[in-house]
């Protein structure tokens, strides 16, 4: 078996496996994915996972092969609020540890940590995300704040938090990330200088920093 088809079929199988313990990566264990339907747990997962840039439609057309039976876009929506978000933080763990990490000398990963800001769709009453018209636009726009975690040597991200705009948190971001961090150590971590120092002085136990 080729490398991509290992990676692929490691990704596919770890899917398989959370498909069995559901109750942790949905948001009502008692009722969510428990009828039998078209977009079940696993088909949701591999569908968002490999979603590329065209429309929601061509999207499910694509993914059940033009089938004339194909679910609709609300029924997609509906589906995808049942997920819980540590079904994919689970998953790109589980995924990274089945792959070792290379070490920087031999004996540490190197880790840089940054954030990024996305815009969204458009939604005025989206208070959270939502700013106002300004300088750079004119009728206004919904944003995200993200906080990566992203591995040098091995060019691969280990964990993500993602923050609306207007509660932007980098603190309670980054405790989060050293909260769930998994892979071993020691890690260094390499900062921007948007990070204070005093963000990460309760930290030092967990990881060794470079600025």
């Amino acid at each position: 078996m080729t490398f991509p088809k290992i990676v692929k079929t490691t990704l596919w199988d770890i899917i398989d496996e959370m498909s069995r313990s559901l109750s942790s990566f949905v948001k009502n264990p008692d009722k969510d994915f428990i009828r039998k339907r078209k977009l079940d747990f696993k088909k949701m997962m591999h569908l968002i996972i490999s979603m590329e840039s065209g429309s929601l439609n061509h999207e499910l057309l694509k993914f059940f092969e033009y089938d004339s039976s194909v679910p609709t876009g609300s029924a997609f929506y509906q589906q995808r609020s049942k997920l819980s978000v540590s079904a994919f933080h689970h998953l790109l763990k589980e995924f990274n540890l089945k792959f070792p990490l290379e070490k920087f000398r031999g004996k540490y990963y190197l880790i840089a940590c940054d954030g990024s800001e996305f815009n969204i769709a458009r939604n005025l009453k989206d208070a959270d995300t939502f700013h106002e018209p300004n300088g750079k636009s004119v009728s206004g726009f919904n944003m995200v704040h993200t906080i990566s975690l992203y591995e040098v040597c091995s060019k691969r991200y280990l964990d993500l938090e993602v923050q609306p705009g207007r509660l932007k948190n980098e603190f309670q971001a980054i405790c989060n990330l050293m909260d769930r961090y998994a892979y071993g150590g020691p890690p260094f971590s390499l900062l921007t200088g948007d990070f204070p120092v005093t963000t990460f002085l309760p930290m030092q136990s967990k990881i060794m920093l470079i600025f």
